[in-house]
C-alpha cells in the first residue's frame, strides 16, 4: 500500500509465481472517509474505507513501525485538506424571507404550492 499526495493505492499479487496477474487499486484522498489501523502482537493490518463504503482496499501483516508511517501519512494528509461540506440545499424559508408566513399550513397544501410558485421568480433563458 502506498500514500502519496494523490491518493491510496495498492498492488495485490494473488500467487507469486504469476506476478503480472494481479490487481491494482487506486483510492483518491477525497473519497476516503476512514483509515483504520488493526494493531496484532507481531503484525498489523491497515484498512482504507472510502466514503461509498464498499470493498476497502486493505493490507495484513504490516510490521508495527512501517503501518504506524502510513497510518500517521494518511491522517496528516487528510487533515491538510479538511472536511469536505456536503452541497446544502437551497431552503424556501430563506429563498422568501418573511413572504413565507403569510402562506397557509396544512389544509390547503395545493393552494399553498401554487402560492410558492407565484412568488418564487423563475429565470427562463
Amino acid at each position: 500500500m502506498v500514500a502519496d499526495a494523490i491518493g491510496v493505492s495498492t498492488t495485490n499479487v494473488d500467487f507469486w509465481l504469476t506476478l503480472w496477474r494481479r490487481v491494482d487499486e487506486h483510492l483518491p484522498l477525497s473519497h476516503i472517509a476512514e483509515v483504520t489501523h488493526m494493531r496484532g502482537f507481531f503484525w498489523d493490518a491497515i484498512s482504507v474505507e472510502s466514503s461509498g463504503g464498499l470493498n476497502p482496499p486493505s493490507v495484513l501483516d504490516v510490521p508495527k513501525p512501517d503501518a504506524r508511517c502510513f497510518v500517521d501519512h494518511v491522517r496528516a494528509r487528510l487533515n491538510e485538506i479538511g472536511p469536505v461540506a456536503p452541497a446544502q440545499p437551497v431552503r424556501v424559508r430563506a429563498l422568501l424571507g418573511p413572504k413565507i408566513r403569510a402562506l397557509p399550513r396544512k389544509r390547503e397544501s395545493r393552494n399553498a404550492i401554487i402560492a410558492l410558485k407565484s412568488l418564487i421568480p423563475l429565470s427562463r433563458e
